[in-house]
């Protein structure tokens, strides 16, 4: 663990549903920082989740109890349809591409790469944008419509040209960083590097098929990709210098189970859906004396 001169109080925490766990943690970290016994800063809080969709929950959780969050420590990609008739990542990000190639006065090879993109007049729209610059750059290419890259907007000056935007678009999908913020907590994936120690540490979603993670339904790890991720695994437990929390839900629905390679030992019956009892992730147990053991949500909460 820590290499300080105590450990951090550890707590695991099992919650009956994600939806518990995402306001347990939203609730109790506002405690904190109310009560701020630990002289806390919002940046001096780590929560670590499994994959994109749980980094957007958290901070969805946290902004609805007035806490900011950073998505710095989240590789948010391109997803989406570039075809869709609008306002997706994957289509932004092509459409800034056509103009930062634009401004590089590379036209003919940007028309003659792209045929189609829905609703959009490749021609009219390169001639009439590519000049644009800042906060009307992103209007013309949608980015502010994207709700989840609204730290790149946040970060810019304003003047920015399509190349310059587009590095920064770039950057938040595939090589992200923390922004400066005291104010902001910070979520990160299990696979970011963190090379910074926090005064908490909250690992959110640690069920089998979020960590360790597999690559698809009902197939299987080798040995090196499963110490990888375990390794991953106890790299952020060892981040926490006065509180450790790893929390995990019982049970979600069986549809969104299977959708996300969410291993189950078995299915109960609900009203109107079946729901995955989950498991643990088998690197709590592994982890030894490094973890207690666990208490209930409503219980935590007290």
């Amino acid at each position: 663990m820590n290499t300080a001169d105590a450990s951090p109080k550890t707590t695991v925490i099992k919650w009956q549903n994600p939806e518990a766990e995402l306001d347990g943690l939203a609730r109790y970290i506002q405690k904190l920082l109310r009560e701020n016994s630990l002289d806390l800063w919002p940046s001096d809080v780590l929560v670590v989740v499994p994959n994109r969709r749980w980094a957007l929950l958290a901070r969805k959780a946290l902004r609805h109890r007035k806490l900011e969050a950073t998505l710095g420590g989240v590789k948010l990609g391109y997803p989406g349809d570039m075809n869709a008739p609008k306002y997706s990542p994957k289509r932004t990000h092509l459409l800034l591409t056509l103009l930062a190639n634009a401004a590089a006065e590379k036209t003919a090879e940007v028309l003659e790469s792209f045929n189609n993109i829905p609703g959009i007049d490749i021609p009219s729209f390169v001639e009439q944008k590519k000049s644009l610059r800042g906060f009307s750059l992103t209007k013309a290419v949608e980015l502010n419509e994207l709700k989840d890259y609204d730290e790149v907007i946040e970060r810019m000056s304003g003047d920015e040209t399509a190349p310059e935007l587009l590095e920064m678009f770039e950057a938040a999908a595939t090589h992200p960083t923390f922004k400066d913020d005291p104010h902001a907590i910070r979520i990160a994936t299990f696979d970011f590097p963190i090379s910074e120690d926090y005064k908490v540490v909250w690992i959110l979603g640690a069920v089998d098929g979020f960590i360790p993670r597999y690559p698809a339904e009902n197939s299987g790890l080798s040995e090196e990709q499963r110490a990888a991720q375990q390794q991953c695994f106890m790299s952020m437990l060892s981040r926490a210098q006065n509180e450790l929390f790893v929390s995990y839900f019982s049970q979600i629905p069986l549809e969104t189970a299977n959708k996300l390679h969410i291993s189950y030992a078995r299915t109960r019956a609900g009203a109107g859906e079946k729901s995955a009892l989950t498991k643990p992730s088998p690197f709590i147990q592994e982890a030894g004396d490094t973890l207690p053991g666990t208490i209930g949500g409503q219980a935590f909460l007290g």
